[in-house]
């Protein structure tokens, strides 16, 4: 029966400890992010859903495929900063900043060391 406790608290925390993250990165590390957007023709852009203090946006922006053609798609980036340690899941949904519809959502999870 010891044995079958032990092997179960050993299994639990094995299989707890996550180690498959999108990002692993340091605190000050820097991670871009870039996501088609048309946001001139449509409306939709990409919203930054915050969770928790681990990481810190530092730009957005969006950049034409074709800076000489009025509302030419392109594509939106974000750089965020390791902040503190701990993990965190970096959600980005794609919608009108006027309404609560998601066209498309994204996440990417990060290990901050």
């Amino acid at each position: 029966m010891k044995k079958l406790v032990l092997f179960s608290v050993l299994a639990f925390l094995l299989l707890s400890c996550r180690t498959d993250y999108d990002y692993d990165i340091h605190v000050g590390d820097e991670i871009s992010i870039e996501l088609g957007s048309d946001r001139y023709d449509d409306g939709f852009s990409w919203c930054w859903d915050k969770q928790d203090n681990k990481l810190d946006s530092v730009t957005h922006d969006y950049m034409p495929y074709n800076p000489y053609s009025v509302g030419s798609k392109g594509a939106e980036r974000w750089l965020f900063v390791g902040a503190h340690k701990g993990s965190s899941t970096i959600r980005l949904d794609y919608k009108r900043p006027s309404g609560d519809s998601v066209l498309d959502s994204r996440e990417y999870s990060v290990k901050v060391r």
